[in-house]
């Protein structure tokens, strides 16, 4: 006789039965033994589950009290709800661990971090490439990735895009209207 069932067992009618995950469940409901109340300190408690595995699911982390935790929304990976590690797609972690859509003019997604465009007159840059932009500000131009007050000699712009003129052709209003040609060169 014993006073008290030993871990992996519970009490129903003064005597002790073995929980259905006694290898892994330190305390099961009595009602239910297939459900477990508290696990052995390796195997943390998911949804009444003892994780054979000793970790969480993704998207959970294990709490002071060995328990499974839901991270916070949208992350993929925490070690606490204050902090994520790697966000679900399509969001990205802000410099606080929050996951976040990269919203703001000037960010763009890469790795799963929200990162800067390295100029930061533009709004659209490629995440390859943070130099690299597509968008400008309203009163910037763009050429060739970089933003601009004007376009160069030697290119047009067409909406705000510097377009190269044609071959030849130093100054031009337009891809088919020469200003001016190129030393050497004679309008036709």
């Amino acid at each position: 006789c014993v006073d008290k069932c030993p871990d992996g067992y519970y009490e129903l009618d003064n005597q002790c039965f073995k929980c259905t995950d006694f290898k892994y469940c330190r305390e099961c409901y009595p009602l239910q033994p297939d459900k477990c109340k508290r696990c052995y300190p390796e195997f943390p408690l998911y949804q009444y589950i003892c994780q054979s595995s000793g970790v969480c699911p993704d998207g959970w982390f294990i709490d002071s009290n060995n328990e499974c935790q839901k991270c916070s929304p949208y992350c993929a990976y925490c070690n606490d709800i204050k902090k994520c590690i790697k966000c679900e797609p399509p969001y990205a972690l802000d410099a606080l661990g929050n996951c976040v859509s990269c919203k703001l003019a000037g960010q763009v997604q890469v790795d799963g971090v929200c990162k800067n465009c390295t100029d930061p007159s533009c709004e659209i840059c490629r995440s390859n490439d943070l130099g690299d932009c597509e968008q400008c500000q309203m009163k910037k131009v763009n050429y060739q990735g970089k933003c601009l007050d004007t376009c160069p000699v030697g290119t047009f712009i067409k909406g705000r895009t510097c377009v190269e003129c044609e071959a030849n052709c130093d100054k031009c209003f337009d891809a088919q209207t020469c200003l001016e040609c190129s030393e050497g060169f004679v309008e036709y």
